[in-house]
C-alpha cells in the first residue's frame, strides 16, 4: 500500500485509496447495526484483551504473584449476571463458534450490558503449573478485520451460560 499511495512518479502523497473509501462506504450505523448482537447463538461481544494494573507480563509470569490472587476472570455486567442467574465468582462457560471455556465471573461496571471482558497472555505454563487460560482459543482464524487482517479481539460473539449441575 505504501507504494501505491505514496510513493508516486509525480513525488506527491496521495491521500486516497479505493479500499478505504470502499470499506468507509460500506460501514454505516444501518449496516453495522444489522451485523452486531443479532445472533441468538452468540447473543453477547466477548472483549479479549482486559487490562489492569495487575496485567503486566511480568506479573502474570510470575508463580508467586498468582499463588493468592485470581487475575483470570470473565469481567460481566451484573445486570447481566442477575439475567443469567450467575453469582459473583461462580464459574461460567464462555462459548464462541470456535470454543468453549470455563472461567470465574467477575461483576463490574466497567463493562456495558452484553459485553464482557477477558484478560489475555495467560494459559502459560510456568515450572509445571497453567495459569488461566489463552483467550486465543477462544478466536477464529475469520474473525478478521476486513481492512488490515488483524484478528478482531475486542468483538468476538460470545455466550455465557451459568454451569448445569450434575445430578
Amino acid at each position: 500500500m505504501i507504494d501505491r499511495h505514496i510513493r508516486h512518479k509525480d513525488k506527491k502523497i496521495h491521500l486516497y485509496c479505493d479500499e478505504i473509501d470502499q470499506y468507509i462506504r460500506k460501514v454505516t450505523p444501518e449496516n453495522e447495526e444489522k451485523e452486531l448482537l443479532h445472533n441468538e447463538d452468540y447473543p453477547m461481544v466477548l472483549s479479549s484483551g482486559r487490562h489492569s494494573d495487575d496485567g503486566v507480563n511480568w506479573v502474570m509470569r510470575n508463580p508467586k504473584m498468582n499463588e493468592h490472587r485470581n487475575f483470570f476472570r470473565l469481567a460481566i455486567h451484573p445486570e447481566d449476571a442477575a439475567r443469567l442467574g450467575i453469582e459473583n465468582g461462580e464459574t461460567v462457560s464462555l462459548t464462541t463458534d470456535t470454543g468453549t471455556i470455563e472461567v470465574e465471573a467477575e461483576y463490574t461496571w466497567q463493562t456495558a450490558p452484553g459485553y464482557v471482558l477477558l484478560p489475555h497472555h495467560y494459559g502459560i505454563e510456568v515450572q509445571g503449573k497453567v495459569y488461566g487460560i489463552s483467550s486465543n482459543e477462544l478466536v477464529g482464524r475469520d474473525h478478521l478485520d476486513e481492512l488490515t487482517g488483524n484478528p478482531l479481539l475486542r468483538y468476538i460473539p460470545c455466550r455465557v451460560e451459568k454451569l448445569k449441575k450434575e445430578a
